[in-house]
């Protein structure tokens, strides 16, 4: 059952990452739906740390080209990107979820749907040629500070504030998945000190779940690129606010 249980969070957290559809809110209505453990803090490290190495991996390439001193100025761009979420992390600290229950997330899915919709609609309207600039990483970071929140995706909010400032969908989404790494280490460094007493029974179904969430975060890496640069945000648009109503009705 505990191999399982790993698989499907593992799979949920790899796909919800990357496509614009929110990880938080979605392990968060799986563990009520289910009634799966929420306190296995090392379990959601190790599927952090898939997460990770699914973007590492996806991106290396670019990751290496960064140590190049043309393009130091881009590793600029991303810690700027980086500084509101970590200032909201210092600030907040675990209020945002003890506030944002999972008898909000179908108004905060709603949320990433309208993002979602204002980015697709946008892309109509304007040409995109803009590399991301400064303000443009600044604006992208205060989105992604914004993507706190359960049900807010990250993806869906970095990007949809890349768009709106008129740089190219697909430079903007591949600038949205690296600075996705200094956040997500960022949370993997924060919850170590959390981890409490580990039982031996819990470090292989673990490890399975981290494996599936790397390969599903691979896919889903590749599905959301293609997606971007043809435009399309309509399913996850549709299933946004499905996956709303179903939490409206479920928390009545």
């Amino acid at each position: 059952m505990a191999i399982i249980q790993n698989i499907i969070l593992g799979l949920v957290q790899g796909l919800s990452e990357f496509l614009p559809i929110s990880s938080s809110g979605h392990l968060l209505m799986f563990m009520n739906w289910f009634n799966f453990e929420t306190n296995n803090m090392l379990a959601t490290i190790m599927f952090h740390i898939g997460t990770l190495l699914s973007v590492v991996v996806y991106y290396f390439r670019d990751l290496l080209s960064l140590f190049k001193k043309e393009n130091w100025g881009y590793i600029l761009k991303l810690g700027i990107a980086t500084l509101p979420a970590v200032a909201v992390a210092l600030i907040a600290g675990d209020s945002v979820d003890s506030v944002f229950t999972s008898k909000y997330l179908w108004i905060t899915f709603l949320i990433t749907a309208l993002l979602l919709y204002i980015a697709q609609r946008q892309q109509k309207y304007c040409v995109y040629k803009k590399e991301v600039g400064f303000l443009d990483s600044l604006i992208m970071g205060i989105m992604q500070a914004v993507a706190i929140v359960p049900g807010i995706s990250r993806s869906g909010s970095t990007i949809c504030g890349g768009i709106l400032c008129g740089d190219d969908k697909e430079k903007v989404t591949k600038f949205s998945f690296l600075m996705s790494i200094p956040a997500i280490l960022g949370s993997i460094i924060f919850s170590f000190g959390d981890i409490q007493n580990i039982e031996q029974s819990t470090i292989l179904p673990t490890i399975v779940g981290m494996i599936v969430a790397f390969i599903s975060g691979l896919c889903a890496i590749h599905i959301m690129t293609k997606f971007v640069s043809k435009g399309k945000f309509t399913p996850f648009i549709i299933y946004v606010v499905i996956i709303a109503i179903i939490n409206l009705f479920t928390t009545i």
